[in-house]
This record gives C-alpha cells, structure tokens and sequence, in this order.
C-alpha cells in the first residue's frame, strides 16, 4: 500500500512538472508572438501609410524620452508637450 501510495505521488509530482514546463513554453511562445504581431502591424503601417508611421516613431522617442526625465507624455494633446509626472 506504501509503495503504491509513492509511485502514484511520484506521478503526480511529474505531471506537475510537466504543466510547469508547458507554462513556461506557452508564456515564452505568448511573449514571442505579441511582438511579432506588433512588428507585423508596424510594417504594414510604414508601407500602407508613410506619414502616420513617422509620427509614430516621433511619439514613441518622445515617450521614452519623457521616462527618462520623469514626465508623462500627454496622449490628448495635439501638441508634444510633456507633463510633469506624479
């Protein structure tokens, strides 16, 4: 009974790995294809519109730019003004 009550939790320590291991796969593959879905996206705009992925770039600059200082960019303003952060 001993032995049957091992093998059997020695079992269901193995499956437990495995669903470990086909997170860690699912979560590494999810991380893999949001980007290259964003890239994809990226690449359509920049051929199909020119002009809107200009901007888009200027706006990301400016936004990475702004978290370096410590400020916000303000997404409702037409113009590219930072705010202060807090």
């Amino acid at each position: 009974m001993l032995q049957l009550w091992r093998r059997d939790l020695t079992r269901i320590a193995r499956l437990a790995l495995r669903l470990d291991r086909v997170g860690e796969i699912e979560e590494a593959a999810g991380v893999y294809a949001e980007g290259k879905i964003q890239e994809l996206a990226e690449r359509e705009m920049r051929s199909d519109k020119p002009e809107l992925a200009r901007q888009w770039r200027l706006l990301s600059k400016i936004e990475s730019l702004s978290i370096l200082v410590g400020g916000k960019v303000d997404p409702g303003s037409r113009s590219l003004r930072c705010l202060p952060s807090g």
